[in-house]
């Protein structure tokens, strides 16, 4: 693991084939971004450029072959959203290329780049080397985002000069300025505080109150109307000061919401952006996020189904892959993409199958047993399961055999957690005297033993 310029490079099976280990395993940093990097067009690589926040690294090693995994550690200061680049190396000569934005803020995160694109020119003005003189976002050095001072509300106001930011007071938030030498405190003075009182001068000993009137902060030697009451060395109005309402020091905040101060009561005013007050009205602010939640996606009680997860305000099916995190198949032909989407954002114990009218099934296989137990089952808070016909049993069989090992339980090895243990399992369909058993090295209906325990899944009509 290499650490340059603020940022680390992680290169985990990157060059020597991947596994399933969680690259940013073991790394304590707050944020760390798992990166697997696939490609439809090539198939070997030397070695990988990574470029995140306008700084390259480079992977060394011996040849491989793709995918490959490798994990990045963003500086502390970083934040947003920025586009990662990573391009292939093959007997020296740059082959292919790959982008794709990626949020650095704190947090684990998943991205795959695809490396499906053109070597690009990283002599481009848009690509200039991180930490340049007058990149307000990396100013003067990578991650050193003069946007993200304190108190600072307009990001256009604000420019990086020299290497060094640049606050002016149209950059401030409301009632804050910038008053210290060191440009890096943002705008840290309180115009609301004697030590600041306006401005960036502090109140004399004869006039030691900071006091409103008109907007406008000045020295006084008692509180007057509009702000007739005393709260520490400043004059506010209980009556509407938001971070003084009814008595001091009782600021009015709300979730996700403004808020302000009227008649000695805090009320709450409109949401953030993608929030949306969906229950109890100020108890909990604007607790919805519109734009991820699974039970209110894109307005207010606009619930996802079962298997989907709400993502840019659109409900979405949560499918798997041979590839997925967690997920182990004998072959990879062995599945069909897309087919099932899982409960609890991809980790649940309910496979949905979207291609036949989102029937239900258990993810994992139950028993051996002589019966079953899928008319007591209660699973995510879902009863009324049932044992499977011998039909929908093979509506599940995937039988499409190439590259499949001999006597694989003929179902998608992604979407199911276990289907390999037996090759006989329960149904409920009754023929000739017996109750049926499907075999999965046929796929064909057999006649049961009552005697003999097998294994079963059980099934849920769609909800």
């Amino acid at each position: 693991m290499r650490r340059l310029r603020g940022i680390v490079l992680a290169i985990g099976c990157a060059l020597a084939g991947c596994s399933t280990a969680d690259p940013c395993a073991g790394i304590t940093d707050a944020a760390c971004i798992s990166v697997t990097v696939r490609s439809s067009t090539i198939s070997q690589i030397d070695s990988l450029d990574v470029r995140l926040l306008g700084v390259t690294h480079s992977s060394t090693g011996k040849r491989g072959a793709l995918p490959v995994r490798f994990a990045l550690v963003p500086p502390q200061t970083a934040a947003g959203t920025t586009d990662l680049l990573v391009t292939a190396y093959l007997n020296g000569s740059a082959v292919a290329s790959g982008k794709t934005p990626v949020s650095v803020d704190p947090g684990r995160r998943q991205v795959d780049v695809v490396l499906d694109q053109a070597v690009p020119d990283l002599g481009t003005s848009d690509q200039a080397p991180c930490g340049a003189d007058s990149d307000k976002l990396n100013c003067g050095s990578c991650g050193h985002d003069c946007t993200k001072l304190p108190n600072v509300a307009n990001a256009d106001q604000v420019a990086c000069m020299n290497g060094v930011c640049a606050v002016p007071s149209a950059a401030c938030k409301s009632g804050f300025g910038h008053c210290s030498s060191n440009p890096d405190d943002g705008c840290e003075a309180d115009f609301s505080q004697p030590a600041h009182c306006g401005g960036c001068t502090a109140c004399p000993s004869t006039l030691s109150l900071c006091s409103s009137s008109s907007g406008t902060f000045s020295c006084q030697s008692s509180c007057v109307a509009p702000t007739p009451d005393q709260c520490g060395s400043s004059c506010v109005s209980l009556q509407s000061d938001a971070q003084h309402c009814s008595t001091c020091n009782n600021a009015c905040s709300f979730p996700h919401a403004s808020a302000s101060c009227s008649g000695a009561t805090c009320q709450m005013g409109g949401c953030d952006p993608d929030y949306a007050d969906c229950l109890n009205g100020p108890s909990d602010g604007c607790e919805a996020h519109l734009i991820d939640s699974d039970t209110n996606c894109g307005s207010c009680g606009f619930a996802c189904k079962l298997g989907q997860h709400c993502s840019g305000s659109t409900c979405a099916e949560v499918s798997l892959t041979c590839s997925s995190p967690g997920i182990t198949c004998a072959q990879s032909a062995c599945y069909e993409a897309g087919r099932y989407s899982i409960s609890k954002n991809g980790q649940g114990a309910i496979a949905v199958d979207t291609a036949n009218n989102r029937i239900l099934w258990t993810r994992d296989k139950r028993g051996p047993s002589i019966g079953n137990d899928c008319a007591t089952l209660t699973l995510e808070g879902i009863s009324g399961w049932r044992l499977p016909i011998i039909a929908e049993y093979a509506s599940l069989a995937y039988m499409a055999g190439t590259g499949c090992p001999v006597c694989n339980a003929a179902i998608d090895q992604a979407a199911f957690i276990s289907p390999t243990s037996s090759k006989n399992f329960w149904s409920n369909t009754y023929f000739s005297g017996f109750y049926s058993t499907e075999n999965y090295c046929t796929g064909k209906a057999e006649p049961g033993d009552s005697t003999k325990a097998y294994y079963f899944y059980c099934v849920h009509d769609p909800l």
